[in-house]
């Protein structure tokens, strides 16, 4: 069983305040509001305990959680209007910006220094990043 921390449990309570009160600046049409998301993370916590769902739902506004497979595209979304809210890694939103993206950030965490991986079949020879010189290295563009 999922048990947060006080410092996952905090993050969520500033989450849900942080758009609590934004809804409660917007316009009164505002019945949806659409949040990005990737498959981990805070947001898969506060989607699966519904914190966001039961803050809002005193003001009538629902919730809808859009799935990106990458932060870039969710940059692109928020940019374009295509959702309202989301969260993404460090590079995306930066790259974005540099872009003339036209986002703002409403919070941040600091990094671990543990949210990159580079996966390699087994029995390969690449052993440490020493090992990838010279090589080519597949990434999304923009991204971490």
């Amino acid at each position: 069983m999922f048990r947060p921390t006080r410092r996952i449990a905090s993050a969520l309570i500033l989450g849900s305040l942080l758009l609590s009160s934004t809804a409660a600046f917007a316009q009164e049409t505002l019945t949806e509001i659409r949040i990005g998301f990737q498959k981990i993370g805070l947001p898969v916590v506060a989607q699966r305990l519904k914190t966001i769902e039961t803050a809002l739902e005193k003001q009538g506004i629902t919730v809808k959680w859009v799935e990106f497979p990458a932060g870039v595209p969710l940059v692109e979304a928020l940019n374009t209007g295509a959702i309202d809210a989301g969260n993404t890694a460090d590079a995306p939103p930066i790259v974005g910006q540099a872009g003339g993206a036209n986002i703002v950030y409403a919070a941040a965490m600091p990094s671990a220094g543990k949210g990159e991986a580079i996966f390699v079949k087994e029995g390969s020879p690449i052993q440490s990043i020493a090992d990838l010189k010279g090589k080519k290295v597949g990434v999304t563009k923009g991204s971490g």
